[in-house]
């Protein structure tokens, strides 16, 4: 910044208004506004409106026009380097004429000397400029209080200054261009010239041929196109969202002090082909849950499935996450390094998606204490970090794997993923695992310039985690809640399956009309439920009384099996028929890989229940202590519909099974 002397005619803006100091009467100084108005203030007051910066002065150029916004010591550094060069020249010229000049009145012989010495002190190897530009320099330093900026090239100010087209021109352009291009039509550049065009042609043909207008060029258009503001252009032709990412500023967005305070979760498919590794056929492309600690950027859970994302794939990510990853030396031993990220966090961060608005998720965080943030509509950027790792691992990983499906249709070419598909899904997961350990935890992240796993052990020192009571809590926590269900004397209806034990005698004790109990169980396995009681202290956990039919077995699989026997039978099942219908759908679905499209096959191992929790240390549920009980037929009772988008009828049919449709 040049400083700025209080002198006779400087200009400075005071409270918003201009002034020029006209003059000093003892301790006060005169100020004249643009209207001739006289206002007195002093040193002390003109000092304290500096400090709180209502006070500005404005630096004039020699011939007292006051600097460009363009011409401000902010903007200096964004000269080019041969124009910053310059305009120090020429600043030093004047500094060096304007000292001499206090000494003896200087002549044009005399300018050229002193430039020439300056030049050599500086080691400069330009020729010296003319007298005459020289005489020029020393009046702008003068002028300018010696403001370095008074030198910088004007280069606004070159060129024709004067509009090249008539003002009814202009005015007609001003009209039809924001009328034409501001249209989710999105009209091109040569038809919004052809509009303009037009509509002058149509006041020509009114007026005399004196009055009648030239049309505007190509050029023209554009250049008025290019200078309006490019948001309301892009919101009114794309939306507002598009508007935002081309030309908003985004920042941060959410920020965390310590490890397991907010979790970014996340769902996307992965562009790979897998093989199921007993029937050697390709089964389609995964999909991926992921979380990753926002403060560390420690990965600490994925869940890796067929099934589509849904509650299900975000809780068994959660308890993958939340449980300590001891199951990794016996499961996957090729793994150097441990993974030491686990607890339960404070916050999860997600977008918009259904499953994340579900009731069951909402209460499964709402008895882990979790709370759930939301990222804006359309805002992956809120989510950035979770939106990197999700782009890393498609890029990074499974681009370099044989069977890779590539982001963009483009990018694959003449290649045909199916060709080369050739990895099993359970040696993917391994993989993926020791991505996850021995990479992805242990190389320094942009982000936080910085090791994310030394990252999470420095700070969990600080920060200790937090863990369910027990191990079974969680598996309990993470389930799905489907609210209350009457203890009958043979026990409880669930999904057209009898659930029964002598643990609900204790329910069915209390009186008769406290016999209703709150039900959960887990999507994956329906074998079993979760019965919880007000009047009981303790968690029940009450296995099917089909149990050889409904242990491991998914909610979904289990609607198909139950829609194919019924269809097929035409009345109501029993337990046994449902046992023979799974074991004769496995045996059709294994059959079908072998010629079905990759849809199907993809659907058909989430039939099989291909993306076993087992491989992501996710423990199944043990079978009762005896053989379990013995299958029971009865007549169930009819169920309401489940709170899920089971597409049951395009697997049926995907199947070649009957259907009421094609029954005959």
């Amino acid at each position: 910044m040049t400083p700025i002397r209080l002198d006779i005619g400087t200009l400075l803006e005071l409270d918003g208004i201009v002034y020029s100091v006209e003059q000093r009467l003892g301790s006060e100084i005169e100020l004249r506004d643009a209207s001739g108005k006289a206002s007195y203030v002093t040193d002390a007051t003109l000092q304290q409106a500096w400090s709180e910066s209502r006070l500005v002065f404005q630096p004039r150029t020699h011939r007292g026009r006051i600097l460009s916004s363009g011409q401000t010591n902010v903007t200096a550094i964004t000269l080019p380097e041969s124009e910053q060069h310059k305009m120090i020249r020429y600043w030093q010229f004047g500094k060096a004429m304007f000292e001499a000049s206090q000494a003896a009145k200087l002549n044009a012989r005399t300018r050229q000397e002193i430039a020439v010495e300056v030049s050599r002190m500086n080691g400069w190897v330009e020729p010296v400029p003319s007298a005459a530009t020289l005489y020029r320099i020393a009046r702008m330093w003068i002028g300018s209080n010696g403001a370095a900026l008074a030198h910088a090239p004007r280069h606004a100010a070159k060129g024709n200054r004067k509009p090249r087209l008539p003002t009814r021109v202009e005015e007609i352009m001003g009209e039809v261009i924001p009328f034409r291009l501001m249209t989710p039509q999105r009209l091109t550049m040569a038809d919004i010239h052809e509009a303009v065009r037009a509509e002058i042609a149509r006041y020509n043909e009114r007026v005399t041929a004196a009055e009648k207008l030239p049309l505007p060029s190509y050029s023209a258009i554009r250049h008025r196109i290019r200078t309006m503001d490019q948001y309301r252009v892009v919101k009114a032709r794309l939306g507002e969202n598009v508007a935002r990412r081309r030309h908003g500023i985004f920042g941060p967005g959410h920020e965390a002090t310590r490890v397991n305070e907010v979790w970014q979760i996340d769902h996307t498919p992965l562009n790979i082909l897998l093989v199921d590794t007993d029937i050697g056929v390709i089964i389609g492309q995964p999909y991926i849950t992921a979380a990753i600690d926002h403060y560390s950027r420690c990965v600490v859970g994925f869940y890796i499935t067929f099934e589509p994302p849904s509650f299900l794939s975000v809780a068994r990510c959660l308890e993958q996450a939340i449980a300590p990853k001891d199951y990794l030396p016996a499961q996957h031993p090729a793994i150097v390094n441990a993974w030491p990220c686990h607890g339960v966090p404070e916050r999860i961060l997600v977008d918009n998606g259904r499953e994340f608005h579900s009731q069951a998720l909402t209460t499964a965080c709402a008895l882990l204490n979790i709370h759930i943030d939301y990222a804006g509509r359309k805002a992956p950027w809120t989510k950035g970090i979770i939106e990197r790792m999700m782009k890393v691992v498609n890029h990074s990983f499974t681009h370099k794997i044989s069977g890779t499906t590539f982001s963009h249709f483009l990018d694959r070419g003449d290649y045909d993923a199916s060709k080369f598909a050739v990895v099993p899904y359970d040696l993917f997961v391994k993989a993926f695992h020791k991505q996850v350990v021995d990479v992805l935890l242990r190389e320094v992240h942009r982000g936080i310039r910085d090791i994310p796993v030394l990252r999470w052990t420095e700070n969990v020192q600080e920060w200790p985690v937090l863990l369910p009571p027990k191990r079974d809590d969680l598996k309990f926590l993470l389930s799905k809640h489907v609210g209350s269900r009457e203890v009958q004397h043979y026990g409880i209806d669930f999904l057209g399956l009898r659930y029964s034990s002598d643990d609900l005698t204790r329910i069915r004790r209390l009186p008769k009309d406290l016999h209703t109990a709150d039900v959960s169980y887990d999507p994956s396995d329906i074998g079993w439920i979760y019965v919880t009681h007000p009047a009981i202290e303790d968690r029940l956990r009450i296995p099917c009384t089909a149990f050889r039919y409904a242990s491991g077995l998914g909610e979904w699989s289990h609607k198909i099996i139950k829609r194919y026997t019924a269809e097929k039978l035409g009345k109501q099942i029993d337990d046994k028929e449902l046992l023979a219908a799974k074991v004769q759908i496995a045996t059709m679905l294994e059959e079908a890989f072998a010629t079905k499209s990759l849809k199907h096959k993809k659907k058909m191992a989430r039939m099989l229940g291909t993306g076993t929790a087992q491989l992501h240390g996710i423990e199944p549920a043990a079978p009762p202590a005896a053989a379990g009980p013995p299958l029971i037929e009865h007549q169930p009772q009819p169920q309401p519909p489940a709170d899920d988008d089971l597409d049951v009828s395009d697997m049926t049919a995907s199947l070649g099974m009957p259907t009421r449709e094609n029954k005959d």
